[in-house]
């Protein structure tokens, strides 16, 4: 992501980035419009891995971590966005709440009037946070303001989650949501060990996936594996190392391949039918001793049947506009 400029808003520094062309990855997750191999998905995990320890490693904590926050480039690379807010709060000593735009919003709406849809959304933001990083402000609503690097690597499980089962977490949950809340997911995250739930056909295939997803968002921060860990994981998972790119250059040939065979295929149905069409059209007949001609008048639609035996014979009018000798009709009929 390219840094376009610094803005100084509501007494805070902000970064100003560009939005890479393809969006953000939940987006493509959950669009239902692609189908993402078992390569896609490795590299898509791989990508964040590395963006992560580059920031854990520069000592910078992301803090609020979701597939929201990671973008889709040109090359179909996975970019770690939104990572500049917990550092940046941090360095001018200025309270640092995740997802802030949503939190002043829920804030602003319980304090006044409360929108419960998007006070919902907020607290649905939160379901990619580590239990023991959520807390509650003054006014009693969940807030994450002092995560850790730990935190991230849970909020990196939730992803892994999406990207091998297609699924929004706690998608599953839609009926106790309905008549619980979110409110009541978070406690239950908290409190209950609540976790989102692999279908088991899901991630069949990937044994070594459903490993590092339950061990990333274990309940003891401590337990949790490092991102350099992760790092090894996914290679042990994907011996393969195949990027995205590479993966999407792979399908381009074999689709390119598809493509002659079916032209092929098409040619030569196209040559037989042209084979045919050239057998029907012949529709007249190829008389030799008693016709030595027979020419088809374009404008005055006339067919002249030259022999010398035609001479002396009567001619009538053929209903179809013809001129032709008594002794030949048997021919054309």
């Amino acid at each position: 992501m390219k840094l376009i400029g610094v803005s100084f808003h509501d007494g805070k520094w902000k970064l100003i980035n560009s939005c890479p062309s393809k969006g953000r990855l939940q987006d493509i997750l959950h669009a239902g419009k692609y189908h993402l191999d078992a390569v896609f998905r490795y590299s898509i995990l791989s990508d964040i891995t590395e963006g992560i320890i580059f920031l854990h490693k520069n000592g910078i904590v992301h803090g609020q971590l979701t597939s929201n926050s990671c973008y889709i480039d040109a090359r179909w690379t996975v970019v770690v966005g939104d990572w500049e807010q917990f550092v940046l709060h941090r360095a001018q000593k200025v309270q640092f709440f995740a997802f802030e735009n949503l939190y002043a919003e829920a804030n602003a709406e319980q304090l006044h009037e409360p929108d419960m849809a998007n006070f919902a959304e907020y607290l649905k933001s939160l379901y990619w946070s580590a239990p023991e990083a959520i807390t509650r402000d003054a006014s009693e609503i969940f807030i994450v303001s002092n995560p850790d690097k730990p935190a991230d690597v849970y909020s990196y499980g939730i992803i892994a989650f999406e990207v091998f089962t297609d699924m929004l977490p706690y998608e599953e949950a839609m009926e106790y949501q309905a008549t619980s809340g979110p409110i009541h997911i978070i406690t239950a995250i908290k409190m209950d060990n609540l976790r989102p739930k692999i279908p088991p056909d899901a991630i069949m295939n990937y044994s070594h996936v459903t490993n590092l997803i339950t061990s990333a968002w274990h309940r003891d921060p401590h337990q949790r594996p490092t991102f350099m860990d992760i790092q090894k994981l996914v290679r042990v998972a994907n011996p393969k190392h195949r990027s995205i790119i590479d993966s999407m250059m792979q399908a381009l040939e074999l689709y390119a391949l598809s493509l002659e065979e079916k032209v092929a295929e098409r040619t030569r149905e196209l040559e037989k039918l042209t084979k045919n069409m050239s057998r029907s059209c012949t529709a007249c007949f190829l008389l030799r001793s008693p016709i030595s001609s027979l020419r088809i008048d374009r404008g005055a639609r006339i067919l002249r049947l030259e022999h010398n035996l035609l001479l002396g014979h009567c001619r009538f009018h053929y209903p179809c506009g013809c001129l032709i000798s008594h002794r030949y009709c048997h021919l054309i009929e």
